[in-house]
């Protein structure tokens, strides 16, 4: 019998960046319209505590929100630059097996809903009501 996979997200303290925790997550149904994304890879530069540290005035807290901790801590999720892989889709243009590059949380997976599928990629217009580029890598 195959295991249940963990899913988990990376969550920092956005009025501590030195405290950090990760929280298991359930998988929720997809709706139409929208592709699970597996998260495979990322990278972990000086940017990344840029985005932590300036997260609140320059909006990049609210790319991937994170629900506030049962102690009122303000969780977050910081955004990183990564590798992706389609494990499940409703969006027929965006199927499954497709490697995609992009903006992503420290987390397991990212459900997302692509729009303006392209060859040569995709947009994500669900984060803060901006639009993010995420070309396929396939």
């Amino acid at each position: 019998m195959a295991a249940t996979p963990t899913y988990w997200d990376v969550l920092i303290d956005r009025d501590d960046l030195h405290h950090l925790t990760t929280r298991e997550m359930t998988p929720r149904p997809l709706a139409d319209g929208e592709a699970r994304l597996q998260i495979s890879a990322f990278g972990l530069t000086a940017n990344n505590i840029t985005y932590a540290a300036f997260g609140d005035s320059i909006g990049y807290w609210g790319f991937f929100p994170a629900e506030p901790g049962e102690d009122g801590t303000k969780w977050g999720r910081t955004p990183v630059w990564g590798f992706a892989d389609v494990v499940e889709s409703t969006v027929g243009a965006l199927e499954v097996g497709q490697r995609v590059y992009g903006y992503l949380p420290m987390s397991t997976e990212l459900i997302i809903q692509p729009a303006r599928i392209s060859e040569s990629g995709f947009f994500e217009s669900t984060r803060c009501g901006r639009s993010c580029e995420v070309p396929r890598t396939e």
